[in-house]
């Protein structure tokens, strides 16, 4: 196996491990929440709360992991070392994926707290928004403007 689909392999696990984790997790709070009911579910404005912040932290994560994995394959299209462009290359997702878990998991966590089901059909949307970057080789020759042969 090439040095570059070994590359592409260890990505693709590095990203369904943190896609596994966000499922893992929303599914054991839908359980808990089904079996003992949520912890604060007579807060409402805890309720409130989270039903504000969860939507404005996913715009403005979202907003910011755009901006800055565009900016960072600028740089990166740069390169002309091709083992330091994927590991740049590696870096950028790195970074673009955790900017997009952390509004997930806040939406699970509310949701846990809370139990509202708004917060958990915001945690599955954002999930899927995350499943949506899945690095295919055709996802990385795009981003990197790479050939078939290059790859």
């Amino acid at each position: 196996m090439s040095s570059k689909a070994s590359d592409l392999k260890a990505l693709r696990i590095l990203f369904l491990a943190l896609l596994a984790g966000q499922v893992m997790l929303g599914s054991i709070a839908v359980l808990i929440n089904a079996l003992r009911g949520s912890a604060l579910a007579a807060d409402p404005d805890l309720a409130r709360i989270f039903l504000i912040l969860v939507p404005a932290v996913a715009v403005v994560l979202a907003g910011c992991s755009h901006i800055l994995f565009r900016k960072r394959l600028e740089e990166i299209r740069q390169m002309t070392d091709s083992d330091a462009l994927f590991l740049a290359y590696r870096a950028a997702c790195i970074v673009r994926w955790a900017l997009s878990e952390v509004p997930s998991l806040l939406a699970i966590i509310a949701y846990l707290l809370t139990g509202k089901t708004l917060l958990l059909a915001i945690a599955v949307a954002l999930v899927i928004h995350f499943a949506i970057a899945y690095p295919s080789k055709d996802r990385v020759m795009a981003d990197l403007q790479m050939s078939s042969e290059e790859m």
